[in-house]
């Protein structure tokens, strides 16, 4: 098996300037790095990962927990990956599903294969899960959110305030009976709700439960389920549809129903998708920045790799609403 002393000798340099190139590529010059590695590709070198996590007590791992792999979470994927194959990390993926036991679980795993870090989406662990990770002393960076109390880092965005935003939004268009759609099992929907419903309260507009409907995970469950408040309802002049296809289906019913968007109902959606400006109406849209939570995810992740510290402990990104022609 190839050693570090035979990449050192292709590439012309020290053992230790072979190693610094390949664990620690700011320690020497990128030319060198450059060098090294190509040195490495071309004898055929692979570094036994399992000798260093018995020498150092370290896996070299860097653990990623998401909900889902979506385009949401593409980018940030594509940075983290990015940082470790340049920090000589490995990743490794977990998808919870929207599923809190589930990710409980996979922390428990990526705790007992030494993750040196830990990143995770949303703030809802339990408070055994984070007794947990606050034993293991693994570096964790939270991301997608911003509410609560952090357990080190935590990069994102409001939810609680992007759905405040998104009712003050209708209301400003002269909505006053305001219906929410949203997708059940997610913590972070039960915060946009709670936001949407202070934004009702503090504007003094009737509110009740009835108008805030789960929908699962079919279009025809969507769609019957649309149509049945819509039907119950017909009073409701503004929606917020926690989902850029919630947000079609919802035009598609109100049309079907003979109403006109937005002249007798606004539509708001959330999400940037693609055929968000080619669609009729054009959707109007909260959008949360993706790309930047998935550059300073990578930027976090580096500095804490290097240095063992990361500087800002929140990072709060807000949000954008889009204005089209459905709100």
């Amino acid at each position: 098996m190839l050693k570090i002393e035979d990449v050192a000798k292709a590439a012309q340099v020290s053992r230790a300037t072979a190693w610094r190139a390949l664990n620690r590529p700011d320690q020497v010059s990128e030319k060198t790095v450059d060098r090294v590695k190509m040195a490495a590709r071309t004898i055929g070198y692979v570094p036994d990962i399992s000798a260093r996590t018995l020498r150092t007590n370290q896996s070299g791992l860097i653990a990623m927990i998401v909900p889902a792999v979506d385009s949401g979470f593409g980018h940030v994927i594509e940075k983290v990956s990015e940082v470790a194959l340049n920090n000589g990390q490995e990743i490794i993926l977990g998808v919870t599903g929207y599923d809190a036991d589930k990710e409980s679980d996979l922390i428990r795993q990526m705790l007992g294969r030494r993750a040196s870090v830990l990143i995770l989406s949303g703030n809802d662990q339990s408070d055994n899960t984070r007794a947990l990770i606050a034993a293991s002393g693994v570096s964790v960076i939270q991301i997608w959110e911003v509410d609560g109390a952090p357990i080190q880092t935590m990069i994102g965005f409001s939810n609680f305030r992007l759905g405040y935003g998104a009712a003050e939004c209708l209301i400003g268009s002269g909505r006053r009976n305001l219906a929410l759609f949203y997708a059940p099992r997610r913590p972070r929907s039960a915060r946009r709700i709670a936001g949407f419903r202070k934004a009702i309260s503090d504007a003094g507009l009737h509110d009740c439960d009835t108008r805030y409907v789960a929908l699962h995970d079919t279009p025809e469950e969507m769609s019957q389920a649309i149509r049945g408040l819509l039907e119950r309802s017909p009073e409701i002049d503004g929606i917020y549809a926690n989902g850029d296809v919630l947000a079609l289906i919802c035009v598609s019913e109100l049309v079907a129903q003979g109403k006109q968007v937005p002249r007798d109902v606004s539509v708001l959606a959330f999400g940037n998708p693609y055929f968000a400006d080619y669609v009729s109406p054009r959707l109007s849209r909260v959008v949360v920045p993706e790309r930047r939570i998935g550059d300073l995810t990578a930027d976090a992740l580096a500095e804490l790799l290097q240095s063992g510290t990361y500087t800002n402990q929140v990072t709060d990104l807000g949000f954008e609403i889009i204005r089209r022609d459905s709100a």
